[in-house]
């Protein structure tokens, strides 16, 4: 019985699978597609920036840099070379060097909107903060039907604490992408900068019920779970009842020393002993507020704090065991929250 033998792929739909599979998180058979386009076809500069797109989710930063050379010697007026090569070297944190591959991109290509969005990543991330707004403002413009441009805009406008404009951007990369995670959380942390805690604690609850495995959702869930006691403790009721339990304890016992010779040992329990009831108090108004907002979060909060806990501890006893076991490398997005 003869088998049909299936004939090689050409380098053109190597790359192109390369492509459909680091869209997916697939970054290790990206990979694997990514260099077999490159031997199948060296003269393809697709093959090369599909490897660096690669090799930069891994984290493989310097081979990264080197695919991109690569690409760019067989064809070197390629913007979204130049682009793929600012965005590798922002994530090891060489910012200028970032900034001037995006000049250089933009110099080939002045309308490509996207350049226009990995500039203003730039700018935000040197703290040039205003030129980002601009920059981010210009790619608004230019595509007002881009949910990435609206996510920059937004996060250009947090950085700038223009808390409005950052709602109303943050509200329409939400609805232009709903199911993107990085637009959810960003709505949320509008809706934070904006005053409206209890709102954004119910979408951080919601993201880490749908996604459990979410880092970004889970470290601002319980961060915010952590200001609405902190808002507790600044409430009116707390500040006097901190000063007057104290204070009255303290008279109690005073008096109950003079006329019935208590013990000085009654005298500092009795002054002691006010200040934890108002924390007390005050933690049990904090769970309140947080259960308010979505119920059932506060448990969440205990559950993840739990598990953070052991995390640490795990890490740790692995790293006395010289254990490098790598973390799973995050997926490229928008905001690079998951």
């Amino acid at each position: 019985m003869s088998t049909q033998s299936v004939p090689p792929l050409d380098a053109r739909t190597l790359a192109r699978r390369a492509e459909v599979l680091l869209d997916m998180g697939r970054n290790d058979k990206g990979l694997e597609n990514a260099e077999a386009a490159i031997a199948a076809d060296p003269g393809n500069p697709k093959g090369y920036l599909e490897a660096a797109r690669a090799l930069t989710a891994l984290g493989r930063y310097d081979e990264a840099l080197k695919r991109i050379d690569a690409g760019l010697s067989v064809r070197p007026r390629n913007p979204w070379a130049y682009r793929l090569k600012s965005f590798t070297y922002s994530k090891m944190g060489r910012h200028d060097e970032a900034l001037a591959e995006a000049d250089r991109a933009m110099a080939l290509d002045k309308d490509d909107v996207a350049t226009w969005r990995r500039r203003a990543r730039c700018l935000l991330a040197l703290e040039r903060k205003q030129e980002a707004w601009a920059q981010a403002r210009k790619a608004v413009d230019a595509r007002p039907d881009d949910p990435e441009g609206h996510g920059f805009l937004a996060e250009a406008c947090l950085a700038l604490e223009h808390g409005a404009e950052a709602l109303v951007a943050a509200r329409d990369a939400a609805r232009l992408a709903p199911e993107a995670p990085w637009s959810t959380h960003l709505l949320a942390d509008a809706l934070e900068a904006d005053g409206q805690h209890e709102e954004a604690m119910r979408i951080f609850h919601d993201c880490v019920r749908a996604r459990p495995g979410s880092p970004y959702a889970r470290k601002r869930l319980v961060e915010l779970a952590q200001a609405a006691g902190r808002r507790t403790l600044r409430s009116p009721f707390v500040i006097v009842g901190s000063i007057l339990l104290p204070a009255l304890g303290a008279l109690a016992a005073f008096l109950a020393k003079e006329l019935y010779g208590a013990s000085l040992l009654s005298l500092v329990l009795a002054i002691g002993l006010g200040a934890p009831a108002v924390a007390l108090y005050a933690s049990e108004q904090g769970r309140r507020a947080v259960e308010r907002a979505s119920p059932g979060a506060w448990e969440l909060v205990g559950r993840i704090r739990a598990s953070d806990r052991k995390a640490r501890k795990d890490a740790a006893l692995g790293a006395r065991a010289a254990s490098s076991s790598p973390a799973e490398p995050a997926r490229l997005t928008i905001g690079d929250e998951d």
